[in-house]
């Protein structure tokens, strides 16, 4: 019989002062019941159990298996891509761990809950999990609104730093060829990819501007400035770049594809410009 109360686990290495089980509990509140039909366990463990598939998405913090023969559906949540930096004092205030771990299970949620009603192909599904994930992770932080001031900057400073204890062998290499070489424009534009990551929109802006001073027809670092823009939500900014880059690129296939996105979805109308 189907139940709408997954089984929480926890099976980590480090001793930490925290119970995650209630964290997950007090999550699962915002999220329709009916959702959680189907999925049988939410289980927090160190790193992916299967090889291959976290060789195939090293990134991933969190994963969704579908239900498969006798295997009912679960979600694996993963304690050292979320929080690997993090120190244990880090877990004495109870708000921040949940937040942390929060986005990432609303998206494996969402995954399940499509799955379930629609079906959907993996690349609609992602999205689509994307959106959910966003709904119900603006619903939880709005509890929260009102202590804001604190634990945005707080929260923010950790995300940060978790992504770059992620890529800390990355920002060494390219950090290293740069100074070799200062006029490495693919490094530095690699870099701005690696601060873009973490939220460190400034630094990589300022890269890919050096980076357009030494070449300015290298179209990666075009590229690397749309992300930055999109993330600004600087759109006229964007349409901007991407009638530069028609200019300098008319036959490139991925810059076409953004001309008709500004001009049939993205922007809409003159006023969404400004």
């Amino acid at each position: 019989m189907s139940t709408s109360t997954p089984i929480i686990e926890v099976n980590i290495s480090k001793q930490i002062p925290y119970n995650f089980s209630n964290a997950i509990q007090e999550l699962l509140k915002y999220v329709p019941k009916e959702d959680l039909i189907g999925l049988s366990k939410i289980v927090i463990i160190d790193e992916p159990l299967d090889s291959k598939w976290a060789k195939q998405y090293p990134w991933a913090a969190g994963a969704y298996f579908e239900k498969f023969q006798n295997r009912n559906a679960y979600i694996e949540l993963y304690f050292k891509k979320i929080y690997s930096t993090l120190p244990n004092w880090f877990f004495r205030f109870p708000f921040l761990p949940q937040h942390s771990i929060s986005y990432v299970l609303f998206h494996e949620i969402g995954h399940h809950a499509q799955k379930m009603k629609h079906g959907l192909g993996k690349n609609v599904i992602e999205k689509d999990a994307g959106t959910y994930a966003k709904k119900y992770y603006s619903d939880y932080v709005r509890r929260y609104n009102k202590f804001r001031f604190i634990w945005q900057p707080l929260s923010s400073i950790f995300v940060r730093g978790y992504w770059r204890g992620q890529y800390k062998s990355q920002f060494k290499e390219l950090e290293s060829k740069i100074k070799q070489d200062p006029k490495d424009y693919a490094s530095l534009t690699k870099l701005a990819n690696l601060h873009i990551k973490c939220g460190y929109l400034h630094v990589a802006l300022r890269l890919c501007n050096r980076s357009l001073k030494i070449n300015n027809q290298y179209i990666d670092t075009y590229w690397s400035l749309i992300s930055i823009f999109k993330k600004r939500k600087q759109y006229k900014k964007i349409e901007e770049l991407i009638e530069k880059m028609a200019a300098l690129w008319p036959s490139d296939e991925d810059v076409k594809k953004w001309e008709k996105y500004i001009e049939n979805k993205f922007y809409g109308s003159e006023q969404a410009l400004r």
